[in-house]
């Protein structure tokens, strides 16, 4: 998570213009004075039938609106303006902070209500979150849990997570700048301009969701069993616009506009149109000797699940996503409306410079989330007839070809191993590569 720095004039009606910072030990800061911050959090109460005749509400929460550094003359647009992005909820809750706070906690837990006349579901005690603030750390979660009412009237018992951690009115003398994980071991490289690689073993898993998987959609059916005969080299990362900056100066590659948002312009994902990742590996494959390509739908999703069989590699609450994926979170809705987020924050509005984020068991990175890949595949609307080799199916609509992976803009429902989607072939999207182990 990166730091960002905010002045005392900081306009409280950019809507969610935040300062989303790391959490204790992130270094010298300064509070500064006379600034507010809203959080809301929305949610659906959901009644079902209990252990007894009185029934049992719980409440869902999965999307949080907040805004930072707002001028205390413009508490009620500044409020207004959260609750209208989190209007789809049928339950919204606000809490705003108090003079001197500078810190905030918002944490999760189970929590459920019994309907037998003693309790009204409206009763603000009865969330299944809680918001604590604090002139520190320590004090803001505190106030979200053990010394606050709304944590412990109805916690289970089962402990809680963190939805959001954010401190504002900050200033800090320099920026945090991320670091990136280290190429795992065993991988390589062919060429040190090429992609690093990493050999991924044989196996066999199953291609497509399970009707019970939260977001699945029908193209991503039948659900059916592939094998991968041999091992295979797969990039570690997406193609980045160093390795792109190789092709285009020694051959065939079109230079691009790379948005360079991080001082990391050179590790940022390339985002360019079919034939020209194509056009990318043919020249790879020259100057290597070694054929490289596009990954197969099957080959993609494959090494994405890395022998996982849940909608993602990782496992856990919408929090968890800031850890391995770049997607729609507290941090990109700093800077845009998203229709879906996760209470979390990984720091990044826009693209991430590759690997700033948990590898997979095979050890690859932004397999979901940053930037949408190609794949070899043309468009089918279904799995029928789809290859069980894990070959690219290059029958259907050859015009429009799969992307796969989600991006920075998605939220989780895109965000899985299984989700697809078709795209024409003058769009432009991100791409890693492989190769074969021969």
């Amino acid at each position: 998570m990166n730091s960002a720095a905010h002045s005392p004039g900081t306009s409280a009606l950019i809507v969610l213009a935040l300062a989303v910072l790391p959490g204790p030990g992130s270094g010298t800061a300064a509070a500064q004075s006379g600034l507010d911050a809203v959080v809301c959090v929305g949610g659906t109460l959901e009644t079902v039938p209990g252990t007894d005749p009185a029934r049992q509400v719980f409440r869902t929460d999965q999307e949080i609106a907040y805004i930072t550094d707002v001028d205390p003359a413009y508490r009620d647009e500044a409020e207004q303006a959260a609750r209208e992005h989190l209007a789809h909820y049928s339950e919204i809750r606000c809490a705003w902070s108090e003079p001197g706070d500078a810190y905030l906690s918002v944490v999760t837990y189970a929590a459920v209500a019994r309907l037998d006349g003693a309790l009204d579901p409206d009763d603000p005690r009865f969330p299944n979150f809680s918001i604590g603030y604090g002139t520190n750390w320590a004090d803001a979660e505190a106030n979200a849990t053990e010394r606050n009412d709304r944590f412990s009237a109805y916690n289970d018992g089962s402990g809680y997570g963190f939805m959001l951690r954010i401190t504002w009115g900050i200033v800090e003398d320099e920026p945090n700048l991320p670091t990136a994980w280290p190429d795992p071991p065993g991988s390589f490289r062919d060429c040190d301009t090429c992609p690093a690689m990493v050999f991924v073993p044989a196996g066999i898993f199953m291609m497509g969701s399970p009707v019970a998987e939260r977001g699945r959609r029908a193209n991503e059916e039948p659900r059916h069993l592939v094998t991968i005969e041999a091992p295979f080299a797969v990039g570690v990362y997406e193609v980045t616009a160093g390795e792109w900056g190789a092709c285009v100066l020694h051959g065939p590659c079109a230079t691009l506009e790379v948005e360079d948002e991080r001082r990391n312009g050179e590790r940022l994902p390339v985002s360019v149109t079919w034939d020209e990742a194509q056009a990318y590996v043919a020249w790879l494959s020259e100057e290597t000797g070694r054929p490289y390509r596009l990954p197969s739908e099957a080959e993609w999703e494959y090494v994405a699940r890395a022998g996982t069989e849940g909608a993602r590699h990782w496992e856990g609450g919408g929090w968890q996503q800031c850890d391995y994926a770049n997607g729609a979170d507290a941090t990109a809705l700093r800077h845009r409306w998203l229709a879906s987020t996760v209470p979390c924050s990984d720091g990044f509005a826009g693209f991430a410079p590759v690997g700033m984020f948990s590898p997979n068991r095979f050890g690859l990175r932004d397999v979901l989330g940053n930037a949408s890949e190609w794949t070899q595949d043309c468009w089918n609307p279904l799995y029928t007839d789809a290859p069980r080799d894990g070959s690219a199916w290059e029958q259907g609509d050859c015009g429009v070809r799969v992307v796969r992976g989600g991006g920075m803009g998605s939220g989780p429902y895109n965000l899985r191993s299984a989700a697809r989607v078709a795209v024409p072939t003058d769009f432009t999207f991100g791409f890693r590569v492989v190769r074969d182990s021969n």
